[in-house]
């Protein structure tokens, strides 16, 4: 059906004018809204924004409205809901409209901003963290799902000014600053191979005064428990606290003033309570549904049932005494209570005198150049941010000079491999969770990593950088992209250029890319069997090779323009991968996850050896050379293991990092 848009002009006969209508609001001293009205003499009203009041002297001025409310999310929106039953506004705090897939709130009182957890698409497992005025200003993302990964749960130091965020996915409790131009950020607590590090971290609270953190986790297959535990605020000294029954466990919160703990249950469908050194467990409340957000505030427990669609509040010692506050609120997460006393976000023993109301870290970020971590005894930790480590002098930051990449299905992550805590190297890199990361270089010149994601999705498939400070993400290749994906990739720092074999149906190709140009060039198509997979690359020798997982297992060489293809081993081999150059011995290095090995030959073919054999390697995938040690990642066992290179060392392999969940994993070193 088609439209008509008529433009309608009106003129006035000629002599006729139109005075001009008196606009009393504009030399108006209202401080926020002033509306016309036909109240005499002054024909306009002051109005407030929500989370604001009238002073009841001038009737001009807005005052910050000081009275305590629940900030309340909902998967698309945020709201301010009084803690008075009996006033059913939803006017507490400007509403935070437009957010999708919303879990969890906090608060910053002296900048005035709101913090909350979303995902880039409901139903999606990556996250980001957002912050906005408490005007509705200034609405920005302050960590991105890129650098991030998956937060989950939030919890905010205000006498520390930093975030503590858990992160299911990355399977780690991390840390990063609220003020300043840079946010240093740090993982403090992760997957450490024992009961007591974390599994699936989902809610966390603190107690800053006293230096402590909790957290609530599900656990995972590794051996850690569904619990409640707790730590240092700088990651020092975890310890479980709760465990037992406690399936589906999700939101926590923190009663300081009386050294309590309380978290909810989904699969039990209730609210339990316990002292924080452990002891005297109970449950408070039951009989309910998806119990998702919990808050404590003077002598009540906050919290929401996301089945039920309500919000509820009982008496915080007995359970007692329930009163609806909210009902037939669907998408219900996460609630917290504010109160507006400089202190207060969720738990309202943030202003207990017995708590403190400083730390350690409360004047000049106590005195540290990066971050400063409160720790119990009024004592702090000087932390540097992630790919930071301390100077010799201990007066600053400087970055680490080698540390190793692994690529997981979600993360790309790096570890410090020369000191005995392994400390993570740069700034995990998150991104998509459509699609599966999996080979990975390096150019070290410009300090980016390269890595392929593979999806079943066009959108996704491709190649991506991003810097090892987790700046400048991007996907690099995304066009002509096989169906089979990218399959290996490879970096002649040297002339610039980026090797990778593509896989289409029928064939593979193996093209080359000139860095930060849009020239590309296919040097090899691969059929008739062969699948190119693996790539290494040596500027030195000006040789490219190749494993290849096609019907005949092989590994190949060729000169760096494709030309003189050259099988160097097809013999013993199943499913060879994991390819790499040692540069000082110009020795290739791979692994075979069929055979449970990991050989190495001259780059001619000669010299064939096996450096490791056996169950203990029951799969092992990627690999890099770093000085005299091989290090590789086992798929299976799920670690990342460093051993002698030489195959006449027989000392067993140390356990550098137990990170490497599911699928694949590669690594690659950076010097």
């Amino acid at each position: 059906m088609p439209y008509n848009f008529n433009l309608v002009y009106c003129k006035l006969p000629v002599g006729v004018t139109v005075t001009p209508a008196t606009n009393p609001c504009a030399e108006h001293l209202c401080s926020q809204l002033c509306l016309l009205s036909a109240r005499r003499p002054v024909y306009y009203s002051c109005h407030c924004q929500s989370g604001w009041t009238l002073d009841p002297g001038d009737r001009r001025t807005c005052v910050r409205d000081d009275k305590p409310f629940l900030m309340v999310v909902r998967e698309s929106v945020i709201l301010g809901v009084p803690l008075d039953p009996l006033d059913t506004s939803n006017n507490a705090m400007a509403p935070v409209s437009g957010i999708t897939g919303g879990r969890d709130i906090e608060f910053d009182h002296r900048e005035q901003f709101v913090y909350w957890v979303q995902s880039s698409v409901s139903g999606r497992s990556e996250g980001s963290i957002w912050r906005v005025k408490t005007t509705g200003t200034n609405r920005t993302q302050f960590a991105p799902a890129a650098i991030i990964g998956s937060p989950s749960g939030l919890a905010f130091d205000w006498m520390s000014r930093i975030m503590y965020y858990t992160n299911p996915t990355g399977k780690s409790i991390e840390v990063i600053r609220a003020d300043g131009s840079q946010h240093y950020r740090r993982t403090l607590i992760s997957s450490s191979g024992t009961p007591e590090g974390a599994g699936e971290p989902v809610a966390i609270a603190l107690d800053p005064a006293r230096g402590k953190l909790f957290w609530t986790d599900r656990g995972s297959d590794s051996g850690v428990p569904p619990k409640v535990s707790g730590a240092d605020m700088d990651g020092g000294n975890p310890r479980i606290l709760y465990t037992g029954n406690l399936a589906g466990i999700g939101a926590v919160a923190a009663d300081v003033s009386a050294s309590k703990l309380y978290w909810a249950v989904a699969n039990a469908g209730q609210i339990e309570c316990g002292s924080m050194d452990g002891v005297s467990r109970v449950t408070v409340v039951s009989g309910l549904s998806l119990p998702w957000g919990l808050s404590v505030h003077q002598g009540h427990l906050y919290y929401s049932d996301a089945d039920y669609e309500v919000v509820e509040r009982v008496d915080k010692a007995s359970g007692a005494n329930m009163v609806v506050m909210r009902s037939g609120m669907s998408g219900l997460r996460a609630l917290k209570v504010h109160a507006r006393d400089g202190r207060s976000s969720w738990f309202s023993s943030r202003s207990a005198e017995s708590a403190g109301s400083s730390n350690a870290c409360s004047s000049n970020n106590g005195g540290c150049p990066h971050l400063c971590l409160p720790r119990p005894g009024n004592q702090r930790t000087c932390a540097c941010t992630t790919g930071f480590v301390p100077s010799q002098d201990g007066a600053g930051c400087r970055q680490y000079e080698s540390f190793a990449i692994v690529s997981t299905p979600k993360f790309l992550r790096g570890f410090h491999i020369n000191s005995s805590d392994h400390s993570e190297a740069m700034v995990p890199v998150g991104g998509s969770s459509y699609s599966l990361k999996d080979r990975l270089d390096v150019h070290i010149e410009s300090n980016f990593v390269y890595w392929t994601e593979n999806s079943t999705s066009s959108y996704s498939r491709g190649v991506y950088r991003a810097k090892t400070d987790g700046s400048q993400y991007s996907r690099f290749i995304s066009s002509g992209v096989g169906r089979g994906g990218v399959q290996g990739i490879a970096v002649d720092w040297v002339a610039g250029n980026l090797y990778f074999t593509n896989a289409f149906a029928q064939q593979t190709h193996l093209e080359v890319l000139a860095i930060n140009t849009s020239y590309r060039l296919v040097l090899l198509k691969a059929g008739g069997g062969d699948r190119p997979r693996d790539l290494a690359v040596s500027p030195k020798l000006r040789f490219l090779f190749w494993t290849d997982g096609g019907q005949t297992p092989k590994i190949e060489r060729a000169l760096l323009d494709g030309t003189n293809r050259t099988v160097l081993a097809s013999e013993s081999l199943a499913s060879p991968r994991g390819l790499t150059v040692d540069y000082a011995s110009d020795f290739l290095y791979w692994t075979d996850d069929a055979l449970d090995m990991i050989s190495r030959m001259a780059t001619d073919g000669t010299q064939r050896q096996i450096v490791r054999y056996g169950s203990r390697l029951p799969a092992p995938t990627g690999m890099a050379v770093f000085g005299r040690y091989v290090l590789w990642v086992d798929r299976k066992l799920g670690k990342l293991f460093q051993a002698s290179k030489d195959p006449a060392n027989a000392d067993p392999p140390e356990v550098t990092s137990a990170l490497c969940y599911f699928m694949l994993c590669y690594l690659k070193y950076l010097s």
